[in-house]
């Protein structure tokens, strides 16, 4: 830097004064955003609970009744037997359920502030609560394990904020829903709300402008403190020179009497390199076995049991590309009835309990296909990770157990067999004979073997 010159080095200050203002600015304004869609995201997962707890409510009760109007005519969608019912006054009632509520909720909401709510679902029985583009992404991403979605969008209506989270099966909902076959803890559909951001984004706007102006005045400032700091330096840069110069004859003297400590610290190097060719090659055969093992060897890390290394033979078992299984969590290449085990074995060995470190476990593939038997050993690696790890090392006895299984079945159809049977050898010397073999001819196992 020094051989930039006086000037020079003014104009590098600058440059760095302006990088770090604008990346600090840039993070600043990133934060803005980032709160203004929490804020928006909180908003609707308030609205959206609001929402569900009605419907929760209404489910609860098996749906109520509301006088029958111009605004409330008997819902064509709902089966129910007593759907229509009339008072002994004359009054004509229907039952309002779950979704006919929401969307008289959805019509106030939209008057009185503008939120616009929609039921909806990839299978509707309503056509009007089908899913719009968005909305089937979202719904999409739901069955893939997503549990909210928020975005801001531009629309005829301006931009908006659009939250959506899903609706889950609960067992009131089996009254009007059993006979589509849906089950406790299925995801029925999901609730759109799309709010307006004008306000939101007028805010955000306004945080942007103030946030700048004061990055502004810092950098400022920043430039001014910095020029008087190397004005200042420049007065005194010959005086340490001159310092200097006499502090050169003194390293002069002394550099002899270094020269012996640096040929010890060059020696200390030295042996340093040695240890650290020794660890790579250790590293280096220690990855050769695992890659030639005939074993599948899984990597596994807390807390979620990801795993971040898996062999060739891994990508064997599986019937799968490494590339597929690399990231993924374990239990996801467990076969289903036996990953509620294998789960919590490994919940147990995170919690730092006992478990026994080999298992029988089934594998396949995320779809169930591919469903192959391993003898699992697991090791915990002990190391500078500040996660925890484990090595997860599977036998495949698929073949060996299918083997095993037909040897058992020719014993039993050997044993159970009404002809006399004979095992030879090469020299036709008896090796086996079966329990009818002895009642035709007479003779014991030992007198003819």
């Amino acid at each position: 830097m020094l051989s930039l010159g006086y000037r020079g080095r003014l104009v590098l200050v600058y440059l760095i004064v302006a990088l770090l203002t604008a990346l600090g600015l840039s993070l600043e304004l990133r934060n803005i955003d980032d709160n203004m869609e929490t804020l928006a995201r909180e908003r609707g997962a308030v609205l959206f609970r609001l929402i569900e707890l009605t419907r929760d409510w209404n489910a609860k009760h098996g749906g109520v009744y509301v006088p029958v109007n111009e605004e409330t005519q008997p819902n064509p969608y709902l089966k129910h037997p007593l759907r229509d019912l009339q008072t002994i006054d004359g009054m004509r009632l229907t039952m309002i359920n779950p979704a006919f509520m929401t969307r008289q909720i959805a019509e106030i909401a939209e008057q009185v502030d503008g939120v616009r709510y929609h039921i909806t679902s990839l299978k509707p029985i309503r056509p009007a609560n089908a899913a719009d583009p968005w909305e089937t992404r979202v719904l999409q991403s739901f069955e893939a394990g997503k549990r909210e979605v928020i975005e801001l969008v531009s629309g005829e209506r301006g931009p908006q904020h659009r939250y959506m989270a899903p609706l889950f099966v609960k067992q009131a909902c089996l009254q009007c829903h059993s006979e589509q076959g849906y089950r406790v803890g299925d995801i029925r559909g999901g609730i759109s709300i799309a709010m307006p951001a004008e306000k939101i984004l007028a805010v955000r706007t306004v945080q942007q402008q103030r946030v700048g102006l004061l990055f502004g005045v810092g950098a400022l400032f920043l430039v001014f403190l910095m020029h008087l700091i190397m004005w200042r330096s420049r007065k005194y840069l010959q005086r340490l020179r001159e310092i200097s110069d006499g502090q050169e004859r003194l390293i002069a003297e002394r550099t002899e009497a270094l020269s012996g400590v640096n040929q010890q610290l060059l020696e200390e190097v030295t042996e340093r390199k040695r240890k650290e060719g020794q660890i790579l090659e250790s590293e280096a055969r220690y990855r050769s076995v695992i890659e030639t093992s005939q074993n599948a060897i899984f990597v596994i890390e807390a807390p979620n049991f990801t795993i971040i290394f898996a062999n060739e033979q891994a990508g064997v078992l599986l019937g799968m590309e490494l590339s597929q299984i690399v990231g993924q969590p374990l239990p996801l290449f467990v076969h289903n009835p036996d990953r509620t085990t294998v789960v919590e074995r490994l919940a147990r060995r995170l919690r730092g309990e006992t478990v026994s470190p080999t298992s029988r476990v089934r594998f396949a593939r995320p779809d169930g296909s591919n469903v192959r038997v391993g003898d699992v050993h697991a090791a915990r690696i002990h190391g500078s990770s500040q996660r925890a790890q484990w090595v997860i090392s599977v036998k495949d006895v698929t073949e060996r157990l299918a083997d095993e299984r037909e040897l058992q079945i020719a014993a039993a159809v050997m044993e159970s067999a009404s002809e006399g049977i004979v095992v030879t050898d090469a020299a036709n010397h008896i090796i086996q004979i079966n329990p009818a073999f002895t009642a035709i001819t007479g003779y014991r196992p030992q007198e003819v073997l």
